[in-house]
């Protein structure tokens, strides 16, 4: 009975660090995509003089035209394939909801459906991390340091 009690324990801890690692890699990809986003912006915002800017965090980071364009590249190919998954997930959702609520219930094509969702967000969060280590291997130490201090102001690292 004891060791049943600490196999689900086991199971759930398990289960509640995986969650939390998927929820920490998702905020760190979500940080990359919004890094090389707002860079985008101020490289637009760089290209248009006729119209007036105000100050720009990234003016702080001091980025080279170079860490620009590459960061562009990056962002432009991270966007897409999260654009892409995304569609992919939402029909697969809407194929999920229906299975699950149509008068012939196949948990087999719900099982399948679900596994088949499972490996299309592990894929976003792939690409959330792949293009993270791209961000990080642009940008100097002294950039991301600064990077995490204006995006998070009690950053002590």
């Amino acid at each position: 009975m004891a060791g049943d009690r600490s196999g689900h324990f086991l199971r759930d801890l398990g289960v509640q660090l995986m969650r939390i690692s998927l929820l920490m890699t998702f905020l760190l990809g979500s940080l990359a995509a919004s890094v090389v986003l707002n860079a985008m912006q101020y490289k637009a915002s760089q290209a248009a003089p006729l119209v007036e800017r105000g100050p720009s965090p990234y003016d702080e980071l001091d980025l080279t035209p170079e860490q620009i364009r590459v960061l562009n590249k990056y962002g432009e190919t991270c966007c897409n394939t999260v654009e892409e998954l995304r569609a992919e997930s939402d029909r697969v959702t809407e194929e999920l909801r229906t299975a699950l609520s149509g008068p012939d219930f196949d948990q087999e094509k719900v099982k399948e459906l679900a596994d088949e969702l499972c490996v299309l967000r592990n894929k976003e969060v792939d690409n959330n991390v792949e293009t993270l280590l791209q961000v990080r291997d642009v940008l100097k130490p002294g950039q991301l340091r600064e990077l995490y201090h204006l995006l998070y102001p009690d950053w002590d690292q």
